[in-house]
């Protein structure tokens, strides 16, 4: 597959060209990365572009709630409702402690298993949130798909590999 790209970089470089000119809206788009320490603020901007704060998510790999947690700032400052799914007992009444107004599910997550420990969050689906973060450092994109089968969500937040850059294509998935 690199080859490929390599031998077609040109059509590669086009294709986006034309792609970038077919977008809607007049404002130069912002490429900028968002802060994965901390969606806050990347809540406030689409807040202040139209989309009211839901205050809802979930967290799968939600460790104590503060600590290496991008969405804490937000759960406290939106005063967000959610559910937690962490597979650490002691991890797990921190987080409770933390943040009560979130459920938290004290369980290793699976596949076939997610949807029921997210349940009490999802009333109708498509059931929409503000965040749905998925990091479990082992197979995310599994979990990540049974879960968009039932919720949208305006930020997603998955952990990715950097050691394996695109166009390479590689995933661990549940056996």
């Amino acid at each position: 597959q690199i080859e490929h790209f390599l031998h077609h970089q040109e059509e590669y470089q086009k294709n986006l060209a034309e792609l970038s000119h077919r977008r809607i809206g007049q404002e130069r788009c912002d490429t900028s990365l968002s802060d994965t320490q901390n969606i806050w603020p990347t809540v406030e901007r689409l807040a202040s572009s139209g989309f009211p704060v839901l205050g809802r998510y979930i967290n799968i790999g939600a460790n104590d709630g503060q600590s290496d947690d991008p969405l804490y700032a937000y759960a406290v400052k939106a005063n967000a409702t959610g559910v937690a799914v962490e597979r650490d007992p002691a991890r797990c009444q921190e987080h409770a402690s933390a943040l009560p107004r979130v459920m938290v599910n004290c369980s290793a997550v699976t596949p076939q298993n997610v949807l029921d420990l997210v349940a009490p969050l999802i009333t109708s689906p498509p059931m929409w949130l503000d965040v749905l973060k998925v990091d479990i450092d082992s197979y995310d994109c599994p979990v990540l798909e049974v879960l968009l089968e039932r919720v949208s969500a305006r930020i997603i937040m998955v952990e990715s590999n950097p050691s394996i850059p695109p166009p390479y294509k590689w995933a661990m998935l549940h056996h």
